[in-house]
């Protein structure tokens, strides 16, 4: 479709396997924005106030994206490509069971934060969730995800640091 479709306050939008908005806002305080499918989908590039992803399959962002409330990955797997993830020091960040968050992409060497913005006394990451950084360039792992938290480290680079120097499982590329 054309045009843009504002999602008002306090408002709930669930967006399925066929999505057709052309633009969409969801940043009226406290709505949310709700990614359901079993299928992958792309997430819309906008700025929302909570987003919920809740999909079986990947959600892909489909552009830059910001969050002024809260982030949370129900279902699935949130696949950030080369975009970041942007947050605010208010809002949470939360990772169900068998959950994923992949940020970067294996072919390019833009190392791409954990989600910024959120402050770590807000993440909830469950100890079966998995974060994946994938980059052909150096890596930075946030100190904020925390230790019962899996990572995984796609890179074909040279450096990877981490503040917390804890061992992390490196899946050659």
């Amino acid at each position: 479709g054309s045009g843009t479709l504002i999602n008002g306050t306090s408002a709930i939008l669930g967006l399925g396997s066929s999505i057709t908005i052309a633009n969409l806002d969801g940043s009226a305080n406290d709505n949310i924005v709700r990614y359901t499918s079993s299928v992958n989908l792309t997430v819309k590039s906008t700025t929302n106030y909570n987003l919920s992803i809740e999909n079986a399959g990947t959600s892909t962002l489909g552009g830059p994206v910001s969050i002024n409330g809260s982030l949370e990955i129900l279902g699935g797997t949130l696949a950030s490509g080369i975009l970041q993830i942007t947050g605010n020091a208010s809002g949470n960040l939360v990772m169900l069971a068998n959950t994923s968050l992949s940020l970067g992409s294996t072919s390019n060497p833009a190392a791409v934060l954990f989600p910024t913005g959120f402050v770590t006394s807000n993440i909830s990451l469950n100890a079966s969730s998995t974060v994946i950084y994938q980059t052909n360039g150096n890596q930075t792992i946030s100190a904020a995800i925390p230790p019962s938290c899996l990572f995984m480290l796609q890179v074909t680079a040279q450096t990877c640091n981490h503040p917390k120097k804890l061992p992390l499982k490196y899946i050659p590329s």
